[in-house]
C-alpha cells in the first residue's frame, strides 16, 4: 500500500478522502478483532453482532486494498 491510502472514491471516480497507511490498516483490524472476541465471549444475541463486525472489518480491508491496488 502507498503511504497515503485512498479510503473514499467520489462519483467521478477520483479519490476524495485519504488517510495514512498505518491508520488504514489498524482501523479494520481492530474492528475485526473486537468482532471476533465478541462472537467468542458472549451469548447468542451478541454473537451475531460480533460476527457482523468481524465480516465488516474484513470487507473494509479488502476494499481498501483493491481500491489502492489500482491507484
Amino acid at each position: 500500500l502507498p503511504e497515503t491510502v485512498a479510503v473514499q472514491i467520489g462519483l467521478d471516480g477520483k479519490v476524495s478522502n485519504t488517510m495514512p497507511k498505518l491508520l488504514a490498516i489498524t482501523v479494520p483490524t481492530v474492528i475485526s478483532v473486537v468482532g471476533g472476541i465478541m462472537s467468542l465471549k458472549t451469548n447468542d444475541s451478541r454473537k451475531n453482532k460480533g460476527i457482523a463486525l468481524l465480516c465488516i472489518g474484513i470487507i473494509i480491508m479488502l476494499v481498501t486494498i483493491f481500491v489502492n491496488f489500482n491507484r
